[in-house]
């Protein structure tokens, strides 16, 4: 072999010829020329990123398909000789000659010189693991040491049918056009919304991770009350079963069998006859009841208020829509009817679907009034159908300006749980809002300054009272562990966000007693000691006038 003057460094394009295509893996230049290692940092294999080793003596891998190639590109360079060396595969092809003339076994060596060549290597039949090592030296030896190995994977599944395992099909919300990059259904798409169709969108590959060509047939067949097309058109829903060709569509929508009626579709899809899954779709049907839940509403106490703090966005209330099957629709917008209106100048509806509820209402007092008021909900479904929610009496009530707090008893045991009400009114005299904060320095609450203060002797509080704790149909309670040292005792409740004289507000104590574990305080007994001997001197006092009589 003859020596060149100027030497090798290597930097490596490995391309995989595969049967449907090819998979390239980019090169960036190798730092030390006398390393020989593979550089494919950041290219996508397969749909995987090969991430490149560092420093002599490391591999990276590749994964192709059965009957696939790999190419690496030498780039020519200055500091050696450049080698290349399979096992598991031979060397079927080559830019340029191979430059050495000492090694006749050339089917898997491969020395070049001064000339960028690129080398293509090919599995052997039957091979699982096909290894290219590099190695950068000053003679055309197999003494030096290998510098870095590329590790190919043959992967040999059955090509051109579809790998469920390999392949990617998820629910997705009407509006989504891309191929799915995992099997993970979007949420929003699996409960649709009336007057719009379900979708299910699909990436096939075969075991070999390679992409089934454009005549796969695609076969979706539906539960009863739903109808299948691969094209969202009103006219393509014909039938609960279709199939059309991969290279057609790339997703499947359904849509219900009868106008405006819910529906549970459970789609099951196969490729060429080979099951690929099955995915289940709920349509929602037409709305046909209205009703408030959760949120501040407890029906009765639905609390509302001119005057609330800055910043709080929780509603008055929350409500629902269904449909026939119980569905709860979604971005309904009812309108709203105050049907005695006293208390309200006005109702508007908030149509953001929430964790629990289609939308939120809220209600505005009418200016200083304060008492209950009626609204009813009403909404046109999709059919022209005008749907009435009962009628709810939500009350406008102000901010606290006064309160005061209870004990349930009087007395306790250790160990006993207390619960302790703090009861708020506002300058009529009615509960405070639900909107309320019990302390702190801003609007929403937040701060250490005006936090509420809470404190007795022998109580633990078993959830810690904070500045955003807010009131419930006027009250707020907390609990207390009771503890073991019995006495007579006051319970300290001081809210200083309340406290004023214009209201005579001041922080309020609360007496109680802790019996000892039998049930009786040495206080207690005490005093029942001193009552024995007062009872005992009126008997002796009594019996002395009643001698001296005799």
């Amino acid at each position: 072999m003859s020596k060149k003057t100027i030497k090798q460094r290597i930097a490596v394009v490995a391309v995989s010829a595969l049967t449907a295509g090819v998979i390239s893996v980019a090169s960036a230049p190798v730092a030390n020329a006398s390393t020989g290692v593979f550089v494919t940092a950041g290219v996508i294999v397969n749909g995987t990123t090969i991430v490149a080793p560092t420093g002599t003596g490391t591999s990276q891998t590749v994964t192709i398909s059965a009957g696939s190639t790999v190419s690496i590109t030498a780039v020519a360079g200055t500091d050696g000789e450049g080698r290349f060396i399979v096992s598991g595969g031979t060397i079927t092809g080559s830019n340029t000659a191979n430059d050495s003339t000492s090694i006749l076994n050339t089917s898997t060596r491969f020395v070049y010189g001064n000339t960028t060549a690129t080398v293509t290597f090919t599995p052997n039949a039957g091979e699982s693991r096909m290894v290219i090592s590099s190695y950068v030296d000053t003679s055309n030896t197999d003494s030096s040491t290998e510098a870095a190995e590329l590790v190919v994977t043959i992967k040999s599944g059955a090509v051109g049918v579809v790998s469920p395992g390999d392949s990617f099909v998820s629910v997705v919300e009407a509006a989504t056009t891309s191929d799915p990059s995992n099997n993970v259904d979007v949420t929003a798409g699996r409960s649709v919304p009336i007057g719009t169709n379900g979708r299910v969108n699909f990436l096939l590959k075969d075991a070999n991770g390679v992409e089934l060509g454009s005549t796969a047939v695609v076969t979706t067949t539906s539960t009863a009350g739903c109808l299948v097309a691969a094209t969202n058109s009103s006219t393509a829903f014909l039938s609960a079963s279709n199939s059309t060709a991969y290279g057609s569509a790339d997703e499947v929508f359904v849509a219900r069998a009868a106008s405006n009626t819910p529906a549970t579709c459970t789609l099951t899809m196969t490729v060429n006859g080979v099951a690929l899954g099955t995915k289940t779709i709920t349509l929602q049907g037409k709305v046909t009841k209205l009703e408030v839940v959760g949120g501040q509403a407890g029906v009765a106490n639905a609390y509302a208020s001119s005057t609330v703090n800055s910043g709080v966005s929780s509603p008055a209330f929350e409500y629902n829509a269904y449909d026939a099957a119980g569905n709860v629709a979604i971005t309904i917008s009812p309108t709203f009817v105050n049907t005695a209106s006293a208390a309200f100048s006005s109702a508007q509806s908030v149509s953001t679907a929430t964790a629990s509820a289609a939308g939120v209402g809220s209600l505005t007092c009418s200016g200083a009034a304060r008492g209950a008021g009626q609204f009813q909900m009403t909404y046109s479904n999709n059919a022209g159908e005008t749907i009435k929610s009962p009628v709810y009496t939500a009350n406008c009530f102000g901010a606290a300006v006064n309160y005061k707090a209870s004990l349930d008893k009087a007395s306790y045991v250790p160990g006993d749980i207390a619960t302790l009400t703090i009861t708020a009114t506002d300058a009529s005299g009615n509960p405070t809002n639900d909107f309320v904060y019990l302390g702190g320095a801003a609007a929403d609450g937040t701060g250490t300054a005006n936090a509420p203060a809470i404190a007795g002797s022998n109580l633990t509080a078993v959830t810690t009272p904070t500045s955003t704790d807010t009131f419930s149909a006027g009250k707020k309670t907390y609990k207390y562990v009771v503890g073991s040292t019995a006495g007579s005792y006051q319970l300290s409740v001081d809210l200083p966000k309340f406290n004023n004289t214009t209201y005579a507000q001041t922080a309020v104590t609360v007496a109680y007693k802790i019996a000892s574990s039998g049930g009786v305080t040495n206080e207690e007994v005490l005093k029942s000691i001193v009552a024995l001997i007062a009872s005992i001197n009126k008997q002796i006092q009594a019996l002395q006038k009643l001698i001296l009589k005799r």
